[in-house]
This record gives structure tokens, sequence and C-alpha cells, in this order.
């Protein structure tokens, strides 16, 4: 293959022309009659013919093959290619899935702070009411004239309301 390739390359640079064109030169200068002379010429003419088809057929079968490796080339190329498109196209429901998921899961996070924070609000005003209360009583047991007055007032408006006092 190497050779073919050399020759190959010698074609194209013009070196076999010129080997020929000496050949040829060559055999007139030493062919002393006419007739043998034409055999001779006959002769190389036919073997340049035959060195020329030859190359020419060498030269096809390298572009040929030449054309195959490009061929089987592209084809790797592309099966590489939808491999690849396949795999991006795999990916994209897995990150879709995924980030699905990360946003359920931050609702759901987002779902308790909120009933969290409305859970504290309430034992804060809770607090602030039985501070209150606390408060409020402790004012009344204090006052002994405003005790009275509130005892009579929720025995006779709540007449059955527990005595707390």
């Amino acid at each position: 293959m190497p050779r073919v390739a050399a020759l190959a390359a010698d074609i194209r640079s013009g070196a076999i022309k010129w080997l020929i064109a000496f050949v040829l030169a060559a055999s007139f200068l030493l062919v002393p009659n006419g007739h043998t002379s034409a055999q001779i010429i006959e002769i190389i003419d036919a073997a340049v013919k035959k060195v020329l088809v030859a190359a020419d057929l060498a030269v096809q079968r390298l572009q040929t093959q030449t054309l195959a490796l490009q061929t089987a080339q592209k084809e790797l190329e592309n099966s590489m290619q939808d491999g690849l498109l396949g795999d991006i196209a795999g990916w994209v429901p897995q990150q879709e899935n995924l980030y699905q998921t990360y946003y359920q899961s931050l609702w759901q996070v987002k779902s308790v702070f909120t009933a969290y924070s409305k859970v504290k609000d309430l034992v804060q005003r809770q607090s602030q009411l039985v501070n209150e209360y606390n408060r409020a009583q402790s004012a009344i047991r204090q006052n002994r004239h405003l005790g009275i007055l509130v005892r009579w007032s929720v025995m006779n408006l709540l007449p059955f309301a527990p005595t707390i006092w």
C-alpha cells in the first residue's frame, strides 16, 4: 500500500513522465536500425501504457478506500452524535423530575413555616391575653371596691357563673 501511495505521488509530481521520456529517448539512441526501433518503441509504448494503467488503477483504489474510510468515519460520527443526543434527551426528563421534586419539597417546607408562623402568632396572642387577664385580675383584687362591684355584676348577669373570688 505505501508503494502505491508513493507511485501515485510520483505520478502527480511528474517524475514518472520524465522517466518515461528518458526511457524513450534512450531507446531511440541505442537502437541502430529503424525496423528494430519500431518494435522497441511498440514494446516501450505498451509497457508505458501498462504502467500508466496500473498507476491509474492504484490511484483509483486509493481514492475508493479513502472514500470508504470517510464514509465509515461519518457514520461513526453520526452514531456518536445520536448517542449523545439520546443521552441529552434522557437528561431532560431527569432534570424535570429532579426540579419538580425539589420545588414540591420547597412548597411543603413553605407550608410548614407558614403554619408554624401562624401557630407562633396564636401562642403569642394567647400569652398576651393570659398576661392581660392576670394583670386585670391582680388589679381587681388589689382594689377592694372594684372587686366587690365585679363580683356583684358577675353574679347578677351570669347566674350560673362559678365563683372565682
